[in-house]
């Protein structure tokens, strides 16, 4: 009985599979059944297995790619072929799938101009079963890409990351250290790190140096080989006991930095350190050598105690001339009066006027005495400041040189003047002598008009308040070179016999103004009057 045709089929009949072969035979259909269950599920577990392996392959984070060894007739590794590769492996180093499985290895490499390194190190590991680890810098992708080969059965499993961002927070690392090693090395400041100490318990019982530069060891003397290795109650217990040290650890407490000036014995060297903190158990201390400024201090203090002598000198003098000098003069004044009169018969004009000039320069040196011992009062500023009505101040001042103004025919004008906080007398000194001078400087053939203004400003550079107060009059005036001359001592712009005065004044009423906190500045143009301007705090 011979078959025609015959069909195979493999059908399923609840969990179990069968494969049915049919032929056609004369009377009939010839049916063969085979149960092939074992063998259909090895084979759906198999294509399970590569499927959840393509998917595992799919999703990894990086390249997997598995290779073959191909030998020649010595059983030598000649080359390579790709088994297994995923898209990422494509993706990380440049190379498509295609062209992975269609060059070998050593083509690949002649492709890419690639040296022979990277397929040395794979037939290391294909012979001795040594793992290989290998970093590449791929310059014309401007990545970093991390080679992993171990060996597998007769080939190597290659794994590729891309290991990029790493490398660069490396490098940043690296350059940031770089940075830091030579900002210590070449600092001129001292630098050192300090980290604490701590017992069982988490208190601080000591603390030592952990970072220190050159500049540390020449500033403190202490070598680094000690400042690294010991601690501070090692070097020195009673520098743990500092207040330095325990202000130190405070910093560690609060956050809050702290700055003091200590001397270092062995270097004979002031030096202002600054501590803050870096974390709760190290600060960072930086040295600033100061003994160049100590020292100019030290000169500078010496200075003030000369000149707090030299001004003693001077209150001792100002209270001799106000005593010793002042009785002679008064009383070469009043024998040269009664001799003039009582010889004035006698006297020709020549003899009369040489004792008009003895008076005469007897009174100048009694105003010079006058001058210098007010100067000198307003110089101290022991005396506390009071509120002073400056409008009852300047009345006050009008009514000294009444005679002045009516002799001149002057016309003074006083606006609303504020009242401040100062000392009287030396606010009526500094008025007075503006004043005075507005009233000698007059042009010949005008009388003098003088007026006092005040404005307030309610801001200058520093942020502060002050009162401008201005004495303008319509006198000589003079060269605006002279501006700031005539603030001096004993500067005069005339002679003695053009105009009276002992060149004081205006220093009196420039230290008056200052002694308040304030300033004076003038203006002037000669032949139109002069302008002086008075700044006091509000």
């Amino acid at each position: 009985m011979a078959s025609r045709s015959s069909s195979l089929t493999t059908v399923r009949i609840f969990d179990k599979y069968f494969n049915v072969q049919r032929s056609k035979v004369t009377n009939g259909i010839l049916s063969v059944t085979r149960d092939r269950t074992e063998l259909v599920r090895t084979q759906l577990d198999r294509d399970k297995q590569t499927e959840l392996l393509k998917k595992v392959m799919d999703h990894a984070p990086y390249g997997i790619c598995l290779y073959q060894s191909v030998r020649d007739a010595q059983n030598n590794i000649d080359d390579f072929r790709l088994r297994l590769c995923n898209q990422q492996a494509a993706d990380i180093t440049g190379f498509t799938v295609e062209e992975g499985f269609k060059y070998s290895v050593k083509e690949m490499i002649a492709i890419r101009n690639h040296g022979m390194e990277l397929f040395n190190a794979c037939v290391r590991v294909v012979e001795t079963g040594q793992p290989f680890y290998i970093e590449y810098h791929a310059l014309q992708r401007s990545k970093w890409i991390g080679f992993s080969i171990v060996k597998f059965d007769d080939g190597y499993l290659l794994n590729y990351i891309d290991i990029t961002p790493h490398k660069e927070a490396l490098l940043q690392i690296e350059r940031q250290k770089k940075m830091l090693d030579n900002i210590l090395t070449h600092s001129a400041s001292g630098i050192t790190v300090s980290e604490v100490v701590r017992d069982t318990n988490g208190v601080i019982v000591d603390w030592k140096t952990i970072v220190a530069n050159d500049a540390a060891e020449r500033f403190t003397g202490l070598p680094k080989t000690v400042m690294l290795t010991q601690t501070v109650k090692q070097v020195d217990p009673a520098l743990y006991d500092s207040p330095a040290t325990q202000a130190a650890l405070r910093t560690l407490e609060t956050g809050e930095p702290f700055v003091t000036t200590v001397r270092i014995e062995p270097t004979d060297r002031w030096l202002e350190v600054s501590v803050s903190r870096m974390d709760p158990d190290r600060f960072i201390n930086i040295f600033t050598d100061v003994t160049p400024l100590r020292e100019a201090q030290r000169k500078l203090e010496q200075s003030l105690e000369e000149l707090k002598r030299s001004n003693s000198n001077l209150e001792q003098f100002a209270s001799m001339a106000s005593h010793d000098l002042q009785e002679p003069l008064r009383k070469i004044n009043v024998f040269s009066g009664q001799l003039r009169q009582s010889l004035q018969p006698m006297l020709d004009g020549n003899n009369l006027d040489k004792f008009k000039r003895i008076e005469k320069a007897a009174t100048r040196m009694q105003t010079l005495i006058e001058d210098l011992l007010a100067f000198s009062h307003v110089s101290r500023t022991e005396e506390p400041f009071v509120t002073v009505d400056l409008n009852r101040e300047l009345r006050g001042v009008l009514e000294d040189l009444d005679s002045t103004v009516a002799e001149t025919a002057a016309t003074v004008t006083i606006g609303d003047l504020p009242t401040v906080k100062g000392n009287p007398s030396q606010l009526r000194h500094l008025f007075q002598n503006l004043i005075g001078n507005a009233l000698k400087y007059k042009k010949p053939d005008e009388p003098p008009v003088v007026s006092v203004m005040a404005h307030r400003h309610d801001g200058t550079a520093d942020g502060l308040p002050y009162w401008q107060l201005e004495v303008s009059d319509n006198g000589i005036g003079f060269d605006p070179e002279d501006a700031e001359r005539i603030f001096g001592m004993f500067q005069r712009l005339h002679g003695k016999s053009e105009y009276s005065g002992s060149g004081v004044g205006l220093a009196i009423a420039r230290r008056a103004a200052e002694n308040h906190g304030g300033s004076i500045t003038a203006q002037s143009v000669k032949g139109h009057g002069a302008t002086f301007s008075v700044k006091l705090p509000a």
